[in-house]
C-alpha cells in the first residue's frame, strides 16, 4: 500500500487492465479486476494492486497531478465538466 499525498508528489492514477486478473484495493475498498477494467486513484488515497490470474496481469497506468486541463483540441474535459454543472443546452424535442 502506497498513497500519493500534498507533501509528495499529489498524484492520481488511473490503472487500466490491458490483460489477465487482480485485487486493487483503494483506501478500505477492494476491487476484484479483469481486462477492461479500470481504477481511478485519487490523491492521498492508499492503494494497491496485486495479480489474481493464472497469467501475466498487463496494466496501463496513467498518471499525473490532478487539474482541470483540457489538451484535447475538441475541448472534451470542458464539455464534460459543463454537463455535470447542467450548463449544456438540452437538445429541444424535434
Amino acid at each position: 500500500m502506497h498513497a500519493h499525498t500534498e507533501n509528495d508528489i499529489p498524484l492520481e492514477e488511473i490503472y487500466i487492465v490491458i490483460e489477465g486478473a487482480g485485487r486493487m484495493r483503494i483506501d478500505d475498498e477492494t476491487f476484484d479486476v479483469a481486462t477492461g477494467d479500470s481504477v481511478l486513484a485519487r490523491v492521498g488515497t492508499t492503494h494497491d494492486l496485486r495479480n489474481t490470474g493464472d497469467g501475466p496481469l498487463k496494466i496501463l497506468v496513467v498518471w499525473g497531478k490532478s487539474g482541470t486541463a483540457d489538451y484535447s483540441d475538441f475541448g472534451s474535459a470542458k464539455l464534460a465538466q459543463a454537463a455535470r454543472a447542467h450548463d449544456v443546452p438540452q437538445a429541444k424535442p424535434a
